[in-house]
């Protein structure tokens, strides 16, 4: 599980994972330099096409960072989307989990 370093994302991670660890890469995108900015977008595109050891890997992460990595803003708070990790940085998208079909 990775998370923003931002309190409402640690706080998810924490209370759903249990455990997490705190990237850079999702910093919240819209507040950082144009410069920054593209850097985290491809940091984030790193971990989306990085294939898990096993199990899977969870990014805890704001609506603006999903925008500016891959063009997809989720339209609900709590709104998960999806990815197939290729390899060598590549994935492809699912599909999306809304809040209320959680249960």
């Amino acid at each position: 599980v990775y998370s923003s370093p931002y309190c409402r994302c640690v706080d998810t991670a924490q209370l759903a994972f249990g455990k997490y660890v705190k990237s850079d890469d999702l910093h919240f995108s819209i507040h950082l330099p144009k410069d920054q900015r593209g850097e985290a977008s491809e940091g984030l595109r790193k971990m989306l096409g990085t294939k898990p050891r096993s199990g899977n890997t969870v990014i805890v992460s704001h609506t603006g960072n999903l925008k500016s990595a891959v063009g997809i803003w989720p339209k609900k708070e709590g709104e998960a989307n999806v990815f197939k990790p290729m390899g060598n940085g590549k994935f492809e998208y699912v599909g999306r989990i809304l809040p209320e079909e959680w249960n």
